[in-house]
C-alpha cells in the first residue's frame, strides 16, 4: 500500500517450503476487494476477496476455550515442585459423586474446603487470554506443577508460572 502498511500471509508445506507469500494491502472502498502483492514481485493485484476477517494477532486465531472439564470428573490432583518433582499436596476424591479431600493433612489442622474446590474447578472453563511469542520470552520454570487425573484415566498437567509482561 502507499503508506507501507500491509499484513503478510505466509503458508509453508511440511518441509518449510513456501506455498504462498503475500502482502495484503488496503481494501478497495465500498467493495469486497483487496490489494495483494506477492512477495518478491512488483505487480500489485486487486482481487475479488477481502481478507479483513483474518486475525491480526495469534490470540485471534485460537479457540479461547482450552479445557472445560467438570470438577466432578476429577479423581485426583497432585501439586508438585516443578524443579524437584517433590509432592507438595494431593487432593483425592474417593469415588465419583463424593467430595475431595486433602491427603496427609497435618494433625490438628483444619482444611479449607473452598480452597480444595478451587483447585478442582480450575479446569472448568479454562480459557486462553493471549499467547506469548516463544522467541521473545523463554518459558518460565513455573512455581507449581499440577497433575489432574480424571476418573476416565485421562491426565492433564499444568505448570503455573509467573505472569508474563504485556506484549509490546
Amino acid at each position: 500500500s502507499p503508506d507501507g502498511v500491509a499484513t503478510r500471509i505466509s503458508l509453508q508445506d511440511a518441509q518449510g517450503s513456501p506455498l504462498v507469500d503475500l502482502l495484503l494491502g488496503k481494501t478497495s472502498p465500498n467493495t469486497d476487494t483487496q490489494y495483494v502483492l506477492p512477495v518478491n514481485e512488483k505487480q500489485v493485484y486487486l482481487v475479488d476477496q477481502s481478507f479483513q476477517f483474518l486475525g491480526k494477532t495469534a490470540a485471534e486465531w485460537l479457540d479461547s476455550r482450552l479445557l472445560d472439564i467438570a470438577a466432578e470428573k476429577i479423581h485426583e490432583v497432585t501439586g508438585r515442585d516443578p524443579k524437584t518433582g517433590k509432592v507438595r499436596y494431593t487432593l483425592r476424591r474417593p469415588a465419583e459423586g463424593q467430595g475431595a479431600q486433602l491427603m496427609a493433612a497435618p494433625d490438628g489442622r483444619q482444611v479449607r474446603q473452598a480452597k480444595v474446590d478451587e483447585v478442582l474447578q480450575a479446569l472448568s472453563g479454562l480459557e486462553i487470554d493471549d499467547v506469548a511469542d516463544p522467541k521473545a520470552s523463554a518459558p518460565a520454570a513455573g512455581d507449581l506443577l499440577l497433575e489432574y487425573r480424571l476418573f476416565d484415566g485421562s491426565t492433564y498437567t499444568l505448570t503455573i508460572g509467573p505472569a508474563l509482561p504485556e506484549n509490546p
